[in-house]
């Protein structure tokens, strides 16, 4: 059984209005959940190379891949990013050890995910972390990592339904990730539950205008080379600083 916790990350800086707003609606949707902040003060950075790294670089989204996976294996509860609005109360999949969805048809979504404490699952994905150092040359996004190891444990990459070794239910994309990427279009159905907002409509005007320009990418090239190309360009950001 999956606790009623929703944890999330916040390292560095103030949080915008989208932010402001999605966390808003979880206190909405689930009066009833407590929600915990992860932060420099109740967090040990330095807990693992790849967060004290990440962190001393500022790439703060790389120390929340390792909190998110963190916090569910010690708590137990359900971690979203913080432009991950909610519609809908999420009771209904407190009853599954583990649960998240697509977020296209080749990933899992990382933004959501619930879990009871100490899963299998976020045991062998913490593993993993605890051995890895933070090198720009060896750099995968999260949901490349994720979406990987849930092979392993039964993963098809077609974005249907299916439930996985040790009940771990994967939700088709409309469930949790309805943002169309590439279409640059939000597709909500009566099974949506939440909305991963990836372009920031709430951000100021020169985030927008990056926002914008980075959608019109997506389109062009689709949305699996957009995310190489950003993981190229951080890795080649990082040893420039080195």
């Amino acid at each position: 059984m999956i606790p009623k916790i929703i944890h999330y990350c916040w390292f560095g800086g103030k949080k915008n209005k989208l932010v402001e707003k999605c966390i808003n609606t979880w206190k909405i949707c689930l009066p009833d959940y407590k929600i915990i902040e992860w932060n420099e003060q109740n967090f040990d950075i330095h807990i693992t190379k790849f967060t004290t790294k990440a962190y001393k670089l500022k790439k703060y989204a790389f120390v929340s891949d390792y909190v998110r996976i963190w916090s569910l294996y010690n708590y137990g509860g359900i971690y979203m990013d913080t432009d991950v609005e909610v519609l809908k109360n999420l009771d209904r999949f407190l009853c599954h050890r583990f649960f998240t969805g697509f977020e296209s048809n080749n990933f899992a979504v990382t933004g959501i995910m619930g879990s009871e404490k100490g899963h299998p699952f976020l045991k062998e994905l913490l593993e993993w972390y605890n051995g890895q150092d933070f090198d720009a040359n060896k750099l995968k996004t999260n949901t490349q990592i994720i979406s990987n190891l849930m092979k392993k444990y039964g993963l098809e990459l077609n974005g249907k339904y299916q439930v996985l070794e040790h009940d771990m239910h994967i939700y088709p994309k409309e469930w949790f990730c309805p943002y169309d990427l590439e279409k640059n279009k939000l597709i909500i159905t009566d099974n949506t539950y939440t909305i991963h907002h990836f372009q920031g409509s709430w951000l100021p005007l020169k985030d927008k205008i990056k926002l914008k320009i980075r959608n019109m990418v997506i389109n062009i090239i689709g949305y699996e080379k957009f995310e190489l190309i950003k993981l190229n360009f951080i890795k080649n950001n990082i040893r420039d600083k080195a």
